[in-house]
């Protein structure tokens, strides 16, 4: 398909309706006539992808993660079928939730006394026995990854969390299984001993280990924000049920913030290394850690090109960028560093000689508190090339459309414009469409087997292969995140209901994030599709109203 033949016929658009909550529990439900023949441990990841990918568009929508868990409870409970047997000991097993693991165990209790087939695998779910647990951090304190090896009966497999203390206070961030748990460790130690001193690895005690992984998922929890990663909602249901194999209980869990066996070491664990205990003044961390840069041997460099005005401007607008993270300016890594790069810095904000310094300063700055983080060299060059990154981009522009390309966007997005029976569309309003719609779905090409193809966006059914490559989903699979932000794009595709894209882009102007702004028009659908799950008429207006009040 070419984007610039303007003269190719359209397919006519189907409009698809969105699954109700019980249709997609029978789903769940049926999908278990192809694990019947799985082994436990296949069977375990089988279920937590399922409960993970719609506790991926539960969060993302603000809605409650149990609806369709229980809800396809209820259902098996009904069924005196293999499957239903099956998704019901599944989720005795994985639900993370006790009532939940308790209503599907006396569901599955039921089928079993009314003479239905277990699955080949029932025996082999259970606790497993913790093996071996290992701590990996790096130099910045800004991540550590948690191993641990399980082992069930001759079956043994090993989990690795990532938990990220640079934004998320020790936030679990990503999460995945290995089936080879002595490979895993080898790799990891391979990688660690190719770090040069960035990395290091060391076993801990599984009490530990449990520790940090609770608070990480307790965090994870509390902020009930969406994951940008892929394996981390697939997993996680599993990871969860490993835990309750593991010592300890959540009243151990420590408080967020607090599970870091690391944070990056400095000279005043106030200022470059642990948050102060108490109440900060910003001005005098900024104003101490400042002076501090400007009497260093980093500073001579930027000192000796630009006046000394200029870099202490430079210099406090690093500063406050990190005092207002965290009330640690000298707090160095590349989690900061990249931030400061994507949009961390406002150029405006300086005048012309502070901008020219700032790339020097920059440097320097990085160079300054890695020395003062007592960091290897590695990892000194590390931020100091990330630096020299940031400050060649500060203030750069992007460059408008040229008019061909302005016209192949209009060819894809707005084909209404070559319909003789089309909408008679002006400049201003093919202009809306085609913000609205390419806010909606940015890309038009996936990547298949190897090979880049390009679909057509106004197309339903490749508007749906583009949404499930955005989140790398299996485009034969079921998926309630994509499903919904299937929905959110229909709906503002077709700019119905209207308010939809309005409140889009009242978000957008207070300068939200695309895909929250997205996660929030899909909460608002999700919300009133569960309030008419009970076979009350979906409410329209009361929909375009609670809409038309978002971000006023």
């Amino acid at each position: 398909m070419s984007p610039a033949s303007r003269k190719r016929k359209k397919k006519p658009a189907r409009r698809r309706s969105a699954p109700g909550v019980d249709e997609i529990a029978a789903e769940f439900v049926g999908s278990y006539r192809d694990a019947l023949a799985l082994d436990g441990f296949a069977a375990e990841l089988f279920t937590s992808e399922l409960l993970g990918s719609w506790w991926r568009g539960a969060v993302a929508a603000g809605a409650n993660p149990e609806v369709l868990p229980r809800a396809a409870v209820r259902y098996a409970a009904h069924r005196r079928s293999a499957e239903a047997l099956a998704a019901l000991l599944a989720l005795a097993h994985l639900g993370t939730t006790e009532p939940l693991r308790d209503a599907a165990r006396d569901a599955a209790t039921r089928l079993v006394d009314a003479g239905v087939p277990a699955p080949a695998w029932a025996d082999q779910l259970g606790p497993a026995t913790v093996e071996r647990c290992a701590l990996v951090t790096d130099v910045y304190g800004e991540q550590t990854t948690v191993l641990c090896a399980y082992r069930r009966g001759d079956e043994r497999h090993a989990l690795a969390a990532l938990l990220d203390h640079d934004e998320s206070y020790g936030a679990v961030a990503d999460a995945w299984f290995s089936a080879d748990p002595d490979e895993l460790f080898a790799q990891t130690a391979n990688q660690v001993a190719g770090s040069a001193e960035v990395t290091t690895m060391v076993d801990t005690e599984p009490a530990r280990a449990a520790q940090l992984l609770r608070a990480g998922f307790a965090v994870l929890d509390e902020w009930a924000e969406p994951t940008e990663s892929d394996d981390l909602p697939r997993y996680r249901a599993l990871a969860l049920a490993r835990l309750r194999d593991m010592p300890g209980d959540r009243a151990e869990t420590p408080a967020p913030g607090a599970g870091s066996p690391a944070t990056a070491p400095g000279p005043d664990r106030g200022v470059g290394g642990a948050p102060a205990d108490g109440f900060v003044d910003s001005e005098d961390v900024v104003g101490a850690a400042v002076d501090g840069f400007l009497d260093s041997a980093e500073a001579a460099a930027p000192l000796a090109d630009h006046p000394p005005a200029a870099v202490a401007a430079a210099a406090r607008l690093i500063a406050e960028f990190g005092a207002d993270e965290d009330e640690r300016p000298l707090r160095i890594g590349p989690g900061r560093l990249g931030r400061l790069l994507h949009g961390g810095i406002d150029a405006d904000e300086l005048d012309e000689p502070a901008l020219a310094a700032f790339p020097a300063v920059v440097v320097g700055w990085a160079r300054y508190t890695a020395r003062l983080a007592g960091l290897p060299a590695a990892a000194v060059d590390d931020v100091v090339t990330l630096a020299a990154e940031c400050g060649e981009h500060l203030g750069e522009e992007h460059d408008e459309l040229s008019p061909d390309e302005l016209a192949e966007l209009l060819d894809r997005y707005v084909p209404e414009l070559d319909d003789p029976d089309g909408p008679d569309l002006g400049p201003a309003e093919a202009a809306e469409a085609l913000d609205r719609r390419m806010f909606a779905l940015p890309a038009t090409v996936i990547e298949l087997d190897g090979q880049e193809i390009e679909l057509d966006p106004a197309d339903p059914d490749d508007r749906r292969l583009l949404i499930v490559a955005e989140h790398g989903g299996d485009p034969d699979g079921s998926d309630p995140h994509v499903t919904l932000h299937e929905v959110v794009a229909e709906q503002l595709w077709q700019d119905e209901p209207p308010q939809a894209w309005q409140a889009a882009r009242r978000l957008l102007d207070a300068g939200g994030d695309r895909m929250d702004i997205l996660h929030t028009l899909g909460e608002i659908a999700l919300r009133h599709l569960a309030q008419s799950l009970g076979g009350a008429e979906y409410d329209t207006t009361a929909h375009a109203a609670e809409l038309d009040a978002l971000g006023r």
